[in-house]
């Protein structure tokens, strides 16, 4: 293999002890003098007849094989200094040598080194020749040195292959070096791409948490927004209901006591006034009844006959509030025709009487109609008088006074009407 060298002054030194079983060692390789180089790989002709036990302490991805232990360094230290350790177990007695080639790249410029060889005997003291047995077997290589001489392989043949067949392996290796090398870069950037989108997604997965918990906490401060507001509400329409309520109650308070107040003063005034026009009626009554019986004695006087009533004695004229017996008409007759000089009077057969039945001073003709249907009276019969004041409510059209006190009877009995009283019509 051609030898390229550039200067810079690559180092190693092999530090071997024994590993405590017989045939047992361990290797400890420093190479310095890399600064600046990115990657690199170290091989061990060590075949498959030996054991290859590998070490805690060394980190780096390795590749075994029928031939050689190799190791890969995929980022070499800016230091410039880098420690490969492995252990290595034999497989019979004697003396074995082991080559070592190390090759680098920088600025994508490869250079391959040959390493001190490294030889192991069975018995730790023959580890070293010329050397004392407790001493450990330290070399040292330059890359300043002479050109690379090809890398024996750990069973030489004691007669040298042609040259064609060795170029061939050697081109072969080279061949299998470069493919192992391509699949370490690739399975390091898988590896590299790996944990990158491991990165990724957790970053990812911990941005869309922190997402989902601020609108988690979003819609949880607006429920309860809206709640509150919907409590709000729910309380200023309560306070409103409660309040026209009052307000209605107070209101509807206010108008029963202002009627029971106007009934009371209606009932009031009502009965006052029906005093008074009792009163009044009761005199007019008599008055017209006296002038009546006055008309009545005069013609029985001249007719020889005994002065009396036409309904008889001691009976009532119209049973109700203010009216007047047959026996005071007979007395105010007397006692106004004795002071007062005749004058003709109306024929007793032309009058005509009604029975009145109420007096009202705020006329109202629903009430009126009311009136007459919870007393079930004839509409037709009904007469109506206005006064100014009062409007005078009367029932029927009677030509005597027999016929009013029958219909005072009637008015009690059938139409419970029992403060009726006579009244003649115009």
């Amino acid at each position: 293999m051609p030898l390229q060298a550039f200067l810079q002054n690559v180092t190693a030194f092999h530090d071997v002890q024994p590993a405590g079983a017989a045939g047992s060692y361990s290797v400890k390789t420093t190479v310095s003098g890399l600064e600046g180089v990115d990657i690199a790989r170290i091989t061990y002709y060590i075949d498959n007849s030996h054991t290859y036990n590998p070490s805690p302490n060394n980190g780096l991805f390795s590749d075994r094989n029928d031939k050689y232990i190799k190791f890969y360094v995929m980022a070499v230290p800016p230091s410039g200094t880098l420690t490969v350790e492995l252990g290595v177990t034999l497989s019979g007695t004697g003396e074995f040598v082991f080559p070592v080639e190390f090759q680098y790249s920088k600025n994508e410029e490869k250079t391959s080194v040959n390493f001190p060889r490294i030889s192991l005997t069975h018995e730790p003291s023959m580890l070293a020749a010329n050397e004392p047995a407790t001493e450990e077997v330290k070399t040292e290589a330059s890359s300043n040195a002479s050109p690379e001489v090809e890398p024996e392989t750990p069973a030489e043949m004691e007669t040298e292959e042609p040259a064609d067949n060795l170029e061939q392996k050697i081109k072969d290796e080279e061949a299998k070096n470069l493919a192992a090398e391509q699949a370490a870069q690739e399975e390091a950037q898988r590896q590299k791409e790996a944990e990158t989108a491991a990165q990724q997604a957790a970053a990812e997965k911990a941005k869309q948490e922190k997402l989902a918990a601020e609108q988690a906490a979003q819609e949880e401060a607006q429920r309860q927004k809206e709640a509150e507001t919907a409590a709000q509400q729910a309380a200023a329409e309560k306070a409103k209901q409660e309040k026209l309520a009052a307000e209605q109650a107070a209101q509807e308070e206010a108008q029963r006591q202002k009627e029971a107040e106007e009934a009371a003063q209606q009932a009031a005034e009502e009965k006052a006034k029906q005093e008074q026009l009792a009163a009044e009626q009761a005199a007019a009554q008599r008055q017209k009844e006296a002038e009546e019986a006055a008309q009545q004695a005069s013609t029985t006087k001249t007719e020889g006959e005994s002065n009396s009533s036409p309904f008889g004695n001691n009976t009532e004229l119209t049973g109700g509030n203010g009216a007047a017996s047959v026996n005071e008409l007979e007395e105010e007759t007397t006692n106004t025709s004795a002071k007062s000089t005749e004058t003709p009077a109306p024929s007793p057969s032309s009058a005509k009487y009604s029975i009145q039945i109420l007096s009202l001073s705020k006329f109202s003709q629903s009430r009126l109609d009311q009136y007459i249907r919870e007393h079930n009276l004839d509409p037709s019969k009904v007469h109506k008088k206005d006064t100014g004041e009062w409007m005078k409510i009367s029932y029927g059209e009677l030509s005597s006074k027999d016929e009013a006190r029958e219909m005072i009877q009637k008015l009690r009995r059938s139409h419970n009407i029992t403060d009726g009283f006579l009244v003649t019509l115009p």
